[in-house]
C-alpha cells in the first residue's frame, strides 16, 4: 500500500467511493479479488490528502451492518526508532 497502484490491482478490484468525507482530497475503494480474502476482510475505503488520513474495512456480509475505521492523525515520516522497530520483532532477532 505504498501507493502503487499496479501493485494494489494485481489484488483488488479499484473503485471509487460513492462519498468523500470531510477534509479528504482523495479516495480509494479496494476490494479483494480473492473470494477468501473478500468474505474475511470486505471492502477497504482509503481516503487522505497528502497523507493517508483514514482506512475503512466494511464487512461484505449482506446481513451484517459492521465496520472498522483507523484514523491516521499526525503520521510522522522516516525511519522507524529502535523501540518502534521492536514492536515489530519477532522476539528471535535483536534490535540494534
Amino acid at each position: 500500500m505504498a501507493g502503487d497502484i499496479d501493485a494494489l490491482s494485481a489484488n483488488f478490484a479499484l473503485f471509487m467511493p460513492a462519498k468523500t468525507p470531510k477534509n479528504a482530497s482523495w479516495q480509494l475503494g479496494l476490494q479483494a479479488k480473492d473470494p477468501q480474502v473478500q468474505a474475511s476482510m470486505g471492502n477497504i475505503t482509503l481516503s487522505g490528502d497528502t497523507q493517508l488520513r483514514s482506512l475503512i474495512m466494511t464487512s461484505s456480509q449482506a446481513d451484517i451492518r459492521d465496520y472498522t475505521q483507523i484514523q491516521f492523525i499526525d503520521p510522522q515520516q522516516g525511519p522507524l526508532s529502535a523501540s518502534e522497530l521492536a514492536l515489530f520483532s519477532l522476539g528471535n532477532e535483536s534490535v540494534q
